[in-house]
């Protein structure tokens, strides 16, 4: 294989005589076969062979890239999922605040209320028995002046009987 290129093409067809040789590979006319794919058929094949695997690699690269491609939407799918039950646990346990704050207020006013008409009741209590002692005293105050205006007269009576005698 220690021919130039000019004796590879085949003169009917002006095309390449030799399949290691593709259109478009940078060969000067005249640079020996073996310069542009080495020692013959054993090289050819090793590079073919090189590049298969390079193209398998590559290959096996972007496959894997898409699988790191995939588990990242996956991951990231997978977090904003946990975010928006986290959001939403969020948002409950702040209702749940708000609602226990509510009820908590509500019975403490209820229980102000409460107090409140307790003490009412109380000093109405208070009022009505002062109200009663201060009755009950007067009550007294006038039986006891009552009496002693009947002991009074009845001394009067008997100091009048007295004298009469």
């Amino acid at each position: 294989m220690g021919q130039c290129l000019s004796c590879l093409f085949s003169t009917d067809t002006q095309e390449l005589g030799n399949p290691l040789l593709k259109e478009g590979d940078d060969v000067v006319e005249g640079t020996p076969a073996v310069l542009v794919h080495g020692s013959g058929d054993a090289e050819a094949a090793a590079a073919l062979e090189e590049k298969r695997e390079r193209e398998e690699r590559e290959q096996a690269l972007r496959e894997a890239e898409q699988v790191a491609k995939a588990a990242m939407a996956k991951h990231k799918e997978e977090r904003e999922r946990q975010q928006k039950e986290a959001e939403e646990r969020q948002k409950a346990l702040e209702a749940r605040a708000k609602e226990l704050a509510k009820e908590k207020k509500d019975r403490e006013d209820q229980e102000q209320r409460e107090r409140e008409k307790v003490e009412r009741e109380w000093v109405q209590k208070q009022r009505e028995e002062e109200q009663q002692e201060r009755e009950l005293k007067e009550a007294q105050k006038r039986d006891r002046a009552e009496r002693e205006e009947k002991d009074r007269e009845e001394k009067r009576r008997e100091h009048a009987e007295r004298e009469e005698k």
